[in-house]
């Protein structure tokens, strides 16, 4: 029972950073295309 029990909140901490950590990527990622648009049509 504690073997079965201990191991899911670590396992799902894991899986919330990951994801955290994903969107933030996606985030900065879309964040950086915007900006590259804006520079290509700005001809910065």
């Amino acid at each position: 029972m504690v073997f079965d029990e201990m191991p899911n909140p670590f396992l799902l901490s894991i899986l919330n950073t990951g994801t955290v950590v994903s969107n933030s990527g996606t985030r900065l990622l879309h964040s950086l295309f915007r900006y590259g648009i804006s520079f290509k049509i700005f001809g910065l």
